[in-house]
């Protein structure tokens, strides 16, 4: 007889409650039958995020944005620059091998190191450089040999959306940043921006 509800921490400084989005395979869909409903209020503190949205030309919080030496080197190739957030991989059951939503979650690629060497050579082959910023949480990426080609970065992320030409990501949410930030987004996984 309790109501539940899952709810998605979210990048637009609210909630979402979203039982038709990327949680549709949770079980507790299935499990509690009674219809979940939204209350007005939770509504109306979406329905106010989008004005904040609408009306800040940065998009999303402004941060403050610090010169990255490595960077503003990259730019000055004149090579295109495709910038790669990572997911929080354990999160993500990319390094569960056995965990069901691991297919769900990643259906392109086996591991993350495999999707970034076949993006690098991809990429590569269009004359272009990878870059790559780890999640601040995970501790995989510190675990991996990237190939030669791969940018390892940490920094500023307007800096890094600023001077970028394409976002990749699987899951993670900085795709809603870089749709803000007006960046063409290519995404891997079942993220909602897709």
């Amino acid at each position: 007889g309790i109501k539940c509800y899952v709810i998605e921490r979210s990048p637009l400084d609210s909630i979402m409650l979203e039982p038709d989005g990327i949680f549709k395979e949770s079980l507790i869909w299935d499990t509690f039958n009674e219809e979940i409903t939204v209350s007005n209020s939770v509504l109306k503190i979406g329905e106010k995020e989008i004005v904040k949205m609408q009306n800040n030309p940065q998009g999303f919080r402004p941060l403050r944005v610090e010169e990255n030496p490595e960077m503003v080197k990259l730019k000055k190739t004149g090579k295109s620059i495709f910038f790669l957030p990572m997911d929080n991989v354990l999160w993500t059951a990319w390094e569960q091998k056995e965990h069901p939503m691991r297919p769900v979650d990643n259906p392109l690629f086996e591991s993350p190191l495999e999707a970034i060497q076949e993006l690098a050579k991809y990429i590569e082959s269009l004359n272009g450089i990878l870059v790559i910023k780890k999640h601040p949480a995970d501790l995989f990426m510190d675990k991996i040999t990237l190939p030669e080609s791969v940018v390892y970065l940490d920094g500023d992320l307007n800096h890094i959306f600023e001077h970028c030409d394409v976002v990749i990501t699987f899951l993670t949410k900085l795709a809603f940043n870089a749709v803000a930030v007006g960046k063409p987004v290519v995404t891997l996984g079942p993220n909602p921006v897709a």
